[in-house]
């Protein structure tokens, strides 16, 4: 699905990125749950907690934070011995919602150009995404934003069909992504994650936002990810507490957060 072009090499330099779209026929899948208008939120909701978002993800850049990381350090390795710069833009695409907005699920899409300044999305040559899950105890704080990468897509030549590639993962595809979680008898097991983004049971069912599905009670799964070589117990120790500093660097304008007040 990749176009071999200037961008492709780019991709290449970020590394650890994925494309899921084989191009091959797919079963039909109703998609209309991304379609759909979320009508317990405003519009001035929805624009408001979109440019918290992409804020977000660009601390996230800056700061080096997960897979976010390599668009400030290859890109700019990249950029630093080349004449033809690759410049980035970030939209976040969509955000999905719980009935109480306290909790929510986007696609973050980063485009990448050879043009300093870029109309999205006719102008970017490639698009990847890299999603967001995030929380809040009530509707008057601003959103607790973690990086969350259950798929990496990179490389797709168009919007929509990163999209489409999004949509058919979540909608149909996430709940046989295996996964290493805390059984009932406390003990790590590997299992499917059983639901999908667009069950209206995703934000209560999905071990990802169930605290303790990951060994630490008062965290969510998606606060702390089980990567590396170390033992399970030490890693759902370590984990959050590695990644904690980076997401306390996270810092927002005053702009944003009075819109929260």
């Amino acid at each position: 699905m990749m176009k071999k072009n200037n961008l492709l090499l780019m991709t290449f330099l970020l590394s650890l990125l994925s494309c899921f779209s084989t191009g091959e026929p797919r079963e039909p899948y109703d998609d209309s749950f991304y379609h759909n208008k979320q009508t317990h939120v405003s519009d001035e909701e929805y624009t408001r907690d979109s440019l918290y978002l992409v804020h977000t993800a660009k601390e996230f850049i800056r700061n080096e934070i997960r897979l976010f990381t390599h668009y400030n350090t290859s890109l700019k390795k990249y950029n630093d011995t080349n004449e033809r710069k690759i410049y980035y833009d970030i939209s976040i695409n969509k955000i999905f919602y719980d009935s109480s907005k306290t909790k929510l699920y986007s696609y973050c899409v980063i485009g990448l150009t050879n043009k300093e300044h870029a109309k999205w999305s006719k102008d970017y040559k490639e698009f990847d995404g890299r999603n967001l899950s995030a929380f809040r105890d009530s509707l008057n704080e601003p959103w607790r934003v973690y990086p969350d990468d259950q798929i990496i897509l990179s490389g797709a030549p168009t919007l929509d069909t990163l999209i489409e590639d999004l949509n058919y993962f979540y909608f149909t595809q996430l709940a046989n992504q295996i996964e290493n979680f805390v059984d009932k008898d406390g003990k790590y097991v590997d299992q499917p994650a059983g639901i999908n983004l667009n069950n209206p049971n995703y934000w209560t069912e999905y071990p990802f936002w169930k605290k303790g599905s990951k060994g630490v009670d008062s965290l969510y799964g998606f606060q702390l990810k089980l990567d590396g070589v170390m033992g399970k117990e030490r890693m759902k120790k370590l984990d959050y507490y590695m990644l904690k500093p980076k997401i306390d660097l996270v810092s927002y304008p005053d702009s944003l957060l009075k819109m929260y007040e």
